[in-house]
C-alpha cells in the first residue's frame, strides 16, 4: 500500500470518528432522527434517585396570617422537610400562586386531569392549605402524583397551638408522600421490588419508606423519548403485599384477579411501578355490574369475604383444566369460575348479598387490610379478586354476564323434570305390561307397548338439548367467551348422559324380547291343551 492511499484511509477514519463524536443528530429506535440535545439524559440509579416535590402553602385570607408569619411558616416548612427527609426529597416550598388552593374546600374541587409535572421535572405537587376555624388552626393537603397521574386522598390535621402548626404541616406532607416502587422481576406468585431512593439512609428510623405488610398497587407508565409521562395504565384488581424488606429491595406476594404477567419483557420507554395503597375511608361501596353493560347491576349475588393470609395461591392448574389459554385479558379472573364447586379456601369473614342496585358495603377492618372477594351466581363462582376495604369510597366490579348460563341451567332443570316424568310413566307402563302378560292379556300388552313407543325417547330429548345448546354456544363464540362455551357444553353434556342412562332403548328392546318369549310359551301351552280336548 503506497503512502498516499494510506493517508486517504486514515483521513476517512478520522473524519468518521469526528462526525460521530460531534454529530448534532442521532437515530432513534424507530428510524426517526432526534436531536442529541433533546435526548433524555441517563438518570441516576433508581435506588439513588431522590424525589422532587413542589409544595404550595395556601393561607386563607384574614388576620390570622400576616405576611411576616406566612414567610416564617414557609421557611420553617422548608427546614422541617430537609430535617425529616434529608437527601431523599428535593423540595421547592413557596406560597400559593394564582388560583392555587387556599382553603380546604378548594382541595376537593381540583380538576381530575391536570398537566402538573408533565415536563418530567416533578414527582409530586402538594397543595397545603392553612386556615383558622374558631380557635383551631386547620392544616389540609392533597397531592398530585406524576407517577400515577392521580390525586391522592386529602389529609387534614388541626391544632389549637399556633406554635405547633409547623409540625402539623410536616405531618400532612408526610401523609401525602407516596413512595414509588419499581417491579424488578416477578413470577406467578412473588415479585422482587426496588424502592426509589432506597439507598439513602433514613433520617427517621421509625418512619421508613416501606415495611413488611405494606400494600402496593402496580401500574405501567409509558414515557416519551424525553422521559415525560404520556400515559399510566393501572393493573386492575392486582395488589402486592410486601413480605420482607432488605434495604432498598423487598419481596412481595402477588394477589391478582386478572391474568397478568408482571415479569414479562417491556419496551425501553415502559416502566412497571407500584405505589402504596392506604385505606383512608371507613368503608367502600362495591357495585357489581355485568361486563359490557355497566348500567345493568347484578342483584342478589352472594359475596364471600375471605382472609388474604389464609388463601393458598393456586397457580395455573385451573387455566389448564379449563383450556382458556386463548381468552383475552378481562377485568375479572375467568379461571376462578371453573374451580371445583363446594371447595372453599377458608372460612369467610363475612357473607354479603348485593342489593337491588347491585351494591355491597365493605367495612374497613385493620385486622384484615387485604381480603379476597368471592362472587357467586347461585353456587357458581364468578370471580375471586383481592380487595382493600377503605382504599376508595366506591369501586365497580365488572363480572361475566351469567345470564346465558343461568338460562341454560334453567332449561336443563326443566328438561330433567320432563325426563323424570317420562321415566316414571315408562316404568309404570312396563310394570303393567308385565302384569298383563302374566294374566295372558296380550291385547292389553300390545296397547301398553304402543303407549311406550309414543313416549318421548332419546332422539326427542337430544333434539331438545340441541335447541338449547346451539344458540347458547353461538352467543359464547360471538363474545369470544370460551369459558361460557365450556359451561354450556358441560351442562348439556351432563343432561345428555342422564337421558342415555334412563331412556336407554336397549331396555325396551329387552322388554319386548321378554314379552315375546312369554307370549310364545303361552301360545305353545294353548296348542298343547287343544288336542287333549
Amino acid at each position: 500500500m503506497d503512502a498516499r492511499r494510506l493517508e486517504s484511509l486514515l483521513a476517512i477514519v478520522l473524519t468518521a470518528s469526528l462526525l460521530g463524536a460531534v454529530a448534532p443528530e442521532c437515530r432513534a429506535e424507530d428510524g426517526a432522527t432526534v436531536d442529541a440535545s433533546e435526548r433524555r439524559p441517563d438518570p441516576p440509579a433508581w435506588t439513588r434517585r431522590p424525589y422532587r416535590w413542589r409544595v404550595s402553602l395556601g393561607f386563607a385570607a384574614g388576620p390570622a396570617f400576616s405576611p411576616a408569619s406566612r414567610r416564617h411558616i414557609v421557611d420553617q416548612a422548608t427546614s422541617d422537610l430537609r430535617t425529616r427527609f434529608g437527601p431523599l426529597v428535593e423540595a421547592e416550598v413557596g406560597e400559593a400562586e394564582g388560583n392555587e388552593p387556599r382553603r380546604s374546600q378548594e382541595l376537593d374541587r381540583l380538576p381530575e386531569e391536570t398537566s402538573l409535572g408533565d415536563d418530567g421535572e416533578l414527582d409530586q405537587v402538594m397543595f397545603v392549605t392553612l386556615e383558622q376555624r374558631g380557635s383551631a388552626f386547620v392544616v389540609s393537603g392533597r397531592a398530585w402524583s406524576t407517577s400515577t397521574r392521580r390525586w391522592g386522598a386529602r389529609q387534614e390535621r388541626q391544632t389549637f397551638d399556633r406554635a405547633a402548626m409547623s409540625s402539623e404541616i410536616l405531618e400532612v406532607m408526610d401523609g401525602l408522600f407516596q413512595p414509588v416502587v419499581e417491579i424488578a422481576g416477578a413470577d406467578d406468585a412473588v415479585a422482587t421490588l426496588r424502592v426509589r431512593g432506597g439507598e439513602f439512609a433514613s433520617v427517621d428510623a421509625d418512619r421508613p419508606q416501606w415495611k413488611s405488610g405494606d400494600l402496593l398497587q402496580p401500574h405501567y407508565r409509558f414515557l416519551d423519548r424525553q422521559g415525560r409521562v404520556q400515559r399510566v395504565m393501572p393493573l386492575p384488581w392486582t395488589i402486592l403485599s410486601v413480605e420482607s424488606v432488605d434495604g432498598a429491595e423487598a419481596r412481595a406476594r402477588i394477589a391478582t384477579g386478572v391474568r397478568v404477567a408482571l415479569g414479562s419483557k417491556r419496551g425501553r420507554n415502559v416502566e412497571l411501578l407500584a405505589t402504596a395503597v392506604r385505606p383512608t375511608h371507613p368503608s367502600t361501596t362495591v357495585t357489581l355490574v355485568a361486563r359490557g353493560d355497566l348500567d345493568r347491576p347484578l342483584v342478589a349475588h352472594p359475596v364471600a369475604v375471605v382472609p388474604f393470609d389464609e388463601v393458598k395461591k393456586e397457580v395455573r392448574e385451573e387455566e389448564k383444566r379449563a383450556d382458556v389459554e386463548g381468552e383475552p385479558q378481562t377485568a375479572v379472573n375467568a379461571k376462578a369460575a371453573l374451580e371445583p364447586q363446594g371447595k372453599e379456601e377458608s372460612a369467610p369473614l363475612s357473607r354479603l348479598l348485593s342489593d337491588r342496585h347491585g351494591r355491597i358495603r365493605m367495612e374497613r377492618d385493620p385486622r384484615h387490610p387485604l381480603v379476597w372477594l368471592r362472587v357467586f351466581s347461585g353456587e357458581q363462582l364468578l370471580a375471586r379478586v383481592p380487595f382493600v376495604p377503605g382504599a376508595a369510597a366506591s369501586e365497580t366490579l365488572e363480572l361475566p354476564d351469567d345470564g346465558v348460563r343461568l338460562a341454560v341451567e334453567g332449561e336443563m332443570e326443566l328438561l330433567k323434570g320432563r325426563l323424570v316424568d317420562v321415566v316414571a310413566r315408562r316404568a309404570t307402563l312396563i310394570a303393567r305390561a308385565r302384569t298383563l302378560a302374566k294374566s295372558h292379556d296380550w291385547k292389553g300388552v300390545d296397547e301398553l307397548l304402543a303407549s311406550i313407543d309414543r313416549l318421548p325417547g332419546v332422539k326427542e330429548f337430544e333434539q331438545q338439548l340441541a335447541n338449547v345448546r346451539v344458540p347458547a354456544v353461538e352467543v359464547a363464540v360471538k363474545r369470544k367467551d370460551r369459558l361460557l362455551e365450556a359451561r354450556v357444553r358441560q351442562l348439556t353434556g351432563d343432561a345428555a348422559q342422564l337421558v342415555q342412562r334412563y331412556l336407554d332403548p336397549e331396555k325396551i328392546k329387552e322388554l319386548r324380547e321378554e314379552l315375546a318369549e312369554l307370549r310364545s310359551l303361552d301360545l305353545q301351552s294353548e296348542l298343547k291343551e287343544k288336542p287333549e280336548k
